[in-house]
């Protein structure tokens, strides 16, 4: 039998990782994987790579890794142009630039005694989009998204919603985030996976206490809100809420103020509303289903 823990989302966050490192020790894992997005929003992305790179885990790039990659011009897209917080990010991550170009944005992991595995940030091939708990209404949805899988067992993440279903021959499975919670619940979540030659289970799906104070004062200390405005505020603002808020916060906008550029006054009055009608439904409906 192979144990795997498995992780997504770290984002920056090193004293949720940490935990997470100290809980899972108890359960011996033969490796660690993660799922990408190991950087941004939280301000410890140079020690969660130094972590994840020391410790060997295998790790691939998500969507944020690319943030990084391509923050400055000429490689950045033009629909970046209002993403304040890309410079900020490439700074933090100064010494790991050549070590992100060089990871994977998928892999096939391949055991001797278990099926194989594609992991993945979002889909195979695709770092943007997600896997969606409502999505497994449609069977047809889900075998369009994982056209491009290499195995019938899938380690994903993004979405920051645990799964773990199977649809039809394929087996999905994503232990939710470690460092930024989605779902109204301030915790780290990760997963304990088994394999067999009967596939993949899940031995543990973890939720731990998440404390987010000590976040703060290096926000400060790097001037993540003087550098990178309203953006950063909603991101900290995340983090205390465990929910979808700088989207949330962009939808609004697009809603009422659609021809003006976000301000520090846009955001006060964003926050002082009930934001619940502009956060995604799937986000609204999701529970952490495997509490331990």
């Amino acid at each position: 039998m192979t144990r795997i823990a498995l992780l997504a989302d770290i984002h920056g966050n090193l004293p949720a990782l940490d935990r997470v490192m100290d809980d899972m020790r108890q359960f011996t894992p033969d490796h660690v994987v993660v799922a990408g997005d190991m950087v941004n929003w939280g301000p410890f992305s140079a020690e969660v790579m130094q972590i994840v790179y020391e410790n060997r885990w295998t790790m691939i790039r998500g969507n944020n890794e690319y943030y990084c990659i391509n923050a400055l011009a000429p490689r950045r897209p033009d629909s970046w142009a209002h993403f304040t917080m890309l410079e900020w990010l490439h700074e933090q991550l100064n010494d790991w630039h050549h070590v992100i170009a060089g990871l994977p944005d998928d892999i096939v992991l391949m055991y001797a005694d278990a099926p194989n595995v594609h992991l993945c940030h979002g889909i195979p091939d695709d770092c943007w989009t997600g896997i969606y708990p409502d999505e497994f209404d449609d069977d047809d949805r889900v075998h369009t998204l994982l056209a491009n899988s290499r195995a019938k067992t899938i380690f994903c993440g993004h979405t920051h919603i645990p799964l773990d279903r199977m649809v039809g021959a394929y087996h999905i499975l994503n232990p939710g985030s470690v460092g930024v919670p989605l779902l109204g619940e301030a915790v780290s979540s990760y997963m304990i996976l088994d394999g067999t030659s009967h596939g993949w289970h899940v031995a543990h799906h973890r939720t731990l206490p998440l404390d987010t104070s000590a976040l703060q004062s290096v926000w400060q200390e790097k001037q993540f809100v003087e550098r990178c405005g309203v953006a950063a505020q909603m991101v900290i603002e995340e983090f205390e809420q465990s929910r979808l808020v700088l989207h949330s916060f962009n939808t609004w906008m697009r809603a009422l103020y659609p021809d003006e550029d976000a301000t520090v006054e846009h955001g006060q009055a964003f926050l002082a509303i009930d934001a619940t009608p502009y956060i995604l439904e799937t986000y609204l409906q999701a529970k952490y289903q495997y509490l331990e």
